[in-house]
């Protein structure tokens, strides 16, 4: 009975710090939390540019109040899958006029990007209509598993390029602030029901010693574009560390 009791308290030992790092792993500060909130109510690209296209080519959501808090992933993956699923094939016809349409805007980024350049070449006008089905949540599950990775790639390159504003949109923030894999950031970014949802489920990924370092570059940039973020004291916390950063290698340069 001792031997028990004296394994089961290092098994215990054991599973305690595990579990534990765990749950901090998949929780976040308040102080990140509000940081978020304020830069994805405040200052990420409102625009909807890339939902008039999709409009425009037929595509009409089922919720339109919930559908426009998506991420813009999101909407593009549910408009390629819908296409798909109503006809085999249409979906990289979809994909095309995205492509096009964002190529008068991004001419040489998006003409040479590898990822879209298939689509490029498809002979199709941007005013062609598509037909699309209403398709449930769980199906858009189900196909977002077989999509292929190139298809995916696609869909990441047409959403970073259809946001605006000095930081972009969300999707911007997980590939180059979070510096997220592509893999993570997709599955994020498809099945978030906002931003604000999704920069938070993003920086549960970022080990937890480097989310207050990613944030404070993010303040940053906001900062310097927004004459307005300096209203905001939720983010001071983040500005006092990129000014001790700064200072810190400012030390460290000067050392002979």
């Amino acid at each position: 009975m001792n031997k028990m009791k004296y394994l089961l308290l290092v098994l215990l030992s054991i599973l305690i710090p595990i579990l534990t790092i765990a749950q901090l792993n998949n929780s976040i500060e308040e102080r990140h939390q509000k940081a978020l909130f304020t830069i994805s109510e405040h200052y990420l690209d409102k625009s909807f540019a890339i939902e008039n296209s999709l409009e425009k080519t037929g595509y009409t959501p089922l919720n339109r109040k919930i559908w426009d808090d998506f991420p813009i992933l999101r909407k593009i993956e549910a408009a390629y899958i819908s296409a798909e699923i109503t006809n085999h094939g249409s979906g990289k016809y979809l994909l095309a006029i995205l492509s096009k349409s964002l190529a008068q805007n991004y001419q040489n980024a998006i003409t040479e990007n590898l990822y879209l350049k298939e689509y490029l070449s498809i002979p199709i006008p941007s005013n062609t209509k598509l037909a699309y089905s209403n398709i449930s949540k769980e199906t858009i599950q189900q196909q977002r598993a077989k999509l292929p990775n190139s298809i995916k790639q696609a869909i990441i390159v047409l959403s970073q390029y259809s946001n605006g504003g000095a930081i972009g949109g969300v999707e911007n923030i997980l590939a180059h602030y979070f510096n997220l894999p592509i893999e993570k950031s997709y599955e994020i970014l498809s099945s978030s029901n906002n931003s604000r949802e999704a920069l938070e489920r993003g920086i549960k990924a970022v080990k937890p010693e480097l989310r207050n370092n990613k944030i404070s570059q993010l303040v940053r940039v906001v900062d310097a574009s927004y004459t307005s973020a300096r209203s905001h004291t939720e983010l001071d916390f983040f500005r006092v560390r990129e000014i001790d950063c700064l200072r810190a290698a400012r030390a460290f340069h000067s050392v002979p």
